[in-house]
């Protein structure tokens, strides 16, 4: 639903017309905030009941925390793989980006990379905060502060004027996705580059952007499997 409104809305056919170039970037930026929250989702509610049965099944010998943790991870990426590529083919199109499979594979790639890395962080959360009640209020914290420093409201070379503030942008995965989607999108377009320039952007590449995401996923599980291993209440 939220790709057709995306796609048919305000966005749609943008193409690639040097007088709508400015629309892109929002329109960017809006489809990965969407793709993170909407994946988390699932995460903040099922993950605090199963902690639980896992905790008292451990308890019992029935199995180890990693075996649980791994079938769970495993679960999840296989699920949340199809909604993002749906996203993606959907709102590409209906958009007009440039019409090039390679671009589009590239976006798609984003999607469901940002969508992993905020349930990742998302799973980070509850196992550590343990409680709905808490983990909400965490989350909507994080993901905010990773929308302020997701390259669109503080872009990169912005933020060369606040130095103590990089911590918080490298941690945003929300700008990794933004930023390799957005430079997919405008580079070979008449005034792409420019664009790109102008931000900041050129700052980082599409390849550093997916390996700065695996990173992220990555650290995010980990403190998920510790928090689950480790923090009992």
């Amino acid at each position: 639903i939220v790709a057709v409104f995306i796609g048919q809305g305000f966005w749609k056919d943008i193409g690639t017309d040097p007088a709508t170039i400015s629309r892109i970037r929002p329109s960017v930026f809006f489809a990965m905030v969407n793709q993170g929250i909407a994946a988390s989702f699932s995460t903040i509610i099922s993950f605090p009941t199963e902690r639980a049965i896992v905790l008292r099944e451990r308890q019992a010998g029935a199995y180890q925390v990693s075996a649980y943790f791994m079938a769970r991870t495993t679960c999840d990426f296989v699920t949340l793989l199809w909604p993002p590529i749906l996203f993606a083919a959907i709102v590409y199109y209906s958009i007009g980006y440039q019409s090039s499979a390679h671009k589009f594979g590239i976006y798609m790639l984003f999607c469901i990379l940002d969508a992993y890395a905020a349930t990742s962080l998302s799973a980070a959360v509850v196992c550590i905060c343990v409680s709905i009640e808490r983990s909400t209020v965490v989350l909507s914290f994080l993901f905010e502060a990773t929308r302020l420093f997701g390259g669109f409201f503080t872009s990169p070379k912005q933020l060369h004027e606040y130095p103590h503030w990089k911590w918080a942008d490298a941690l945003s995965y929300l700008k990794y996705a933004f930023l390799g989607s957005v430079i997919t999108v405008l580079e070979g377009l008449p005034g792409g580059k420019a664009v790109i320039d102008s931000f900041g952007y050129d700052e980082y590449t599409v390849s550093e952007c997916i390996g700065y995401l695996v990173v992220l996923i990555v650290g995010f599980r980990f403190l998920a499997y510790l928090g689950l291993r480790f923090i009992k209440n």
